[in-house]
């Protein structure tokens, strides 16, 4: 017998927590050691998102050789642009059994994806990019779609929503999926405002609210998710009318939702009814959320227009929002010590010389904090990097500016306290992206501990 395959499974286990997806699927087709691909036959979710070390041919050839048919449950190849669609459909045609395919950002899109509903009879989770135009791309393959999206109970899309058509297309796919009850759609815009060229004729209001109207199973949404990049006429028009739909929907029946999660989508006429038994844990609507203090379950709570407007939350986890002042920051976070992600801007109102007036506070429970501003305060970060001792992430100045005003240079404190974070892994100053391991020498990080 090879020395190998008298290692104790244990020893299996440890070395694959060292080891590279890929180095596994390599060594596994070598045929060195059949016990040891016998129990990778046994792992039943394979994430490879990002794994660029992954050769497309060496993926299929794993999956298509070895007996992963009734075992694997989940793969995710979301991110691998550099597979061939023929070859993302041959690698997840095999799994026989998969119930979650999770393709966003590759070059599959739903056409692709019917393909695999013709031998992947029990997908229940599916995320895919929509790249085709309009339904007329569909005719070939609507049946094998329908009979897939009809099993779904999880959808995530993502699309550009430039036409009038693909909405279409996207409120048709969607009228098929009764049984969903968590839908995620990411939307961006690739037209600029002033090349904006919307007729009357190209938008038909009577076929839209025909399909609107055949969502009625929204109102067993459970979970609701919408992601906005860049903007257009045509997203004020139909997702307005999506949404007014979904509220009209929850408003009728007592359905426990859980997550409503708008981000820069239109905001002006959103508001939240909240019912006494409400089960929300995430709740985001736009810019400027109007918070119901009746929903006392939030664990994540996204858009705040002031923190000083918020009451006591005990199961807070994250938060994302505008701080107008120190004072509030400080008194939000002496409520809430069991934060794990803090993200907030503020319009360079902290300017000056800024003082804490507490110090018996810390947020230990701390995992990313994002200090958006474009001048900011050298006390504030050196506060918060303080009752922060076991932060992962940290980023500081403005999220979206292209350039480095004179007003950001870093600051030799700053930098001297950054180092005092033994668990940072990611930091982030103005829109110089620094990775701890790649600048270890650096004097800065001297202090870090390994990672």
């Amino acid at each position: 017998m090879n020395p190998i395959d008298r290692l104790p499974i244990d020893i299996f286990h440890y070395l694959t927590s060292y080891l590279k997806l890929n180095d596994c699927m390599s060594f596994s087709l070598s045929g060195v050691s059949p016990r040891f691909t016998s129990f990778l036959t046994e792992k039943r979710k394979w994430v490879l998102s990002r794994c660029y070390s992954v050769i497309p041919l060496q993926c299929e050839r794993f999956f298509a050789e070895n007996q992963f048919s009734s075992t694997v449950k989940v793969i995710d190849l979301s991110h691998c642009y550099w597979f061939q669609p023929n070859l993302l459909v041959a690698s997840s045609t095999c799994l026989k059994n998969l119930e979650e395919l999770h393709v966003k950002d590759t070059k599959l899109s739903l056409v692709g994806v019917a393909e695999i509903f013709r031998n992947c009879h029990l997908i229940t989770k599916l995320s895919v990019d929509v790249k085709e135009k309009s339904w007329r791309e569909f005719l070939d393959s609507s049946t094998l779609l329908q009979d897939g999206m009809k099993k779904l109970i999880s959808l995530q899309l993502c699309f550009e929503g430039n036409s009038f058509e693909v909405w279409h297309l996207i409120f048709r796919v969607l009228s098929w999926c009764f049984n969903c009850v968590e839908l995620h759609l990411e939307v961006w815009y690739t037209t600029p405002s002033h090349e904006w060229q919307l007729h009357e004729e190209d938008i038909s209001v009577s076929e839209t609210e025909t399909w609107i109207s055949q969502l009625k199973w929204m109102s067993s949404l459970q979970r609701l998710t919408y992601i906005r990049t860049g903007s257009h006429r045509f997203d004020h028009f139909c997702f307005t009318e999506l949404l007014n739909w979904f509220w009209l929907l929850i408003g009728s029946n007592n359905n426990p939702v859980k997550q409503i999660w708008i981000q820069g989508g239109p905001s002006g006429s959103l508001k939240l009814e909240s019912r006494e038994d409400s089960s929300l844990t995430h709740l985001c609507l736009g810019y400027k959320t109007d918070f119901n203090p009746e929903l006392r379950k939030i664990t994540h709570l996204g858009g705040v227009h002031s923190f000083s407007s918020l009451p006591h939350l005990p199961d807070l986890k994250f938060v994302q929002g505008y701080c107008s002042s120190s004072e509030d920051l400080e008194a939000f976070c002496q409520m809430h010590p069991q934060l794990e992600y803090l993200h907030f801007s503020c319009y360079n109102l902290f300017d000056g010389n800024i003082t804490f007036q507490h110090h018996d506070w810390m947020l230990s429970r701390l995992k990313s904090l994002v200090y958006a501003c474009d001048r900011p305060d050298a006390n504030t970060i050196s506060k918060l990097t303080c009752v922060c001792p076991n932060l992962e992430e940290l980023h500081v100045g403005n999220l979206y500016g292209n350039n480095i005003l004179f007003s950001q240079e870093p600051v030799a404190d700053n930098f001297h306290q950054f180092s005092t974070l033994k668990y940072l892994k990611r930091l982030c100053y103005v829109v110089i992206l620094l990775v701890v391991w790649e600048l270890r020498s650096f004097a800065v990080f001297a202090h870090c501990w390994p990672i």
